[in-house]
């Protein structure tokens, strides 16, 4: 288990800045490497603050032509909702660098959960090289809700051990809102995988699922489990 490497930083800025820094090192390197360099991004608002950042200290630095992006997660709503993880994204970073179309791969909200899961699963496996018939990316950026829930894939989710599906339909339980999620199979198949977390009401789940004495298996979160893996917090969250 890697759950331990955790580095702690004084805010959401210095927690996006010092991920940013690490990002645009490996897309540099995939870039001057010919390679693809595929990133799956998660929503939320300390990611907003990366995004932004990206695009104001490497905006015009990166050739970002290597840089293939994905979704951990989407809410089902149209592109241009707020609730969009695409649309922030695009909003804030992606439209305002030399990125190809084609290189962004957004969920598409608005369409049939059913029928664009398996739309996304089969663009994943076309795009994305297996590992142990796996498809791995190279770069996975999670986040954490103050329920213990990461991607989309919430306490009480069904399908969140299942094989070979890739990418699932989950339920928001509270608002029964229909999202769809990478799977855990497929998030720990990633090379690597940043948890970004942060505010004091994540204090609690994090005492837990760090706590190797305590039960967390209720969380989502705790379930993540990669080599490469490390949890950025700011002082807020690691809080005594």
């Amino acid at each position: 288990m890697n759950k331990r490497d955790v580095k702690v930083f004084e805010s959401p800025y210095e927690v996006a800045k010092n991920l940013s820094i690490e990002l645009s090192s490996l897309i540099k390197r995939y870039s001057g490497q010919g390679r693809k360099f595929n990133l799956a991004i998660s929503g939320g608002s300390t990611p907003k603050i990366l995004f932004k950042y990206l695009l104001d200290t490497y905006g015009d630095e990166l050739d970002w032509h290597s840089l293939n992006v994905y979704w951990v997660d989407e809410r089902c709503v149209a592109p241009d909702s707020p609730e969009s993880n695409f649309g922030v994204a695009n909003d804030v970073l992606l439209r305002n660098i030399l990125l190809p179309e084609k290189n962004i791969h957004r969920i598409k909200g608005e369409a049939d959960p059913n029928e664009e899961v398996k739309r996304y699963r089969e663009l994943i496996i076309e795009n994305v090289a297996p590992d142990n018939n796996i498809p791995r990316f190279d770069y996975l950026i999670l986040g954490m809700g103050d329920d213990g829930h990461t991607a989309s894939l919430f306490p009480g989710t069904n399908d969140i051990n299942s094989k070979d599906k890739v990418c699932i339909v989950t339920e928001k339980p509270d608002t029964k809102q229909k999202r769809i999620s990478l799977t855990l199979e497929t998030i720990n198949n990633a090379k690597r995988i940043r948890f970004m977390v942060t505010g004091k009401e994540k204090i609690q789940i994090l005492k837990e699922i760090f706590d190797e004495n305590t039960n967390s298996d209720k969380y989502p979160a705790s379930h993540v489990n990669n080599h490469d893996m490390i949890w950025l917090i700011d002082e807020d969250a690691a809080a005594k």
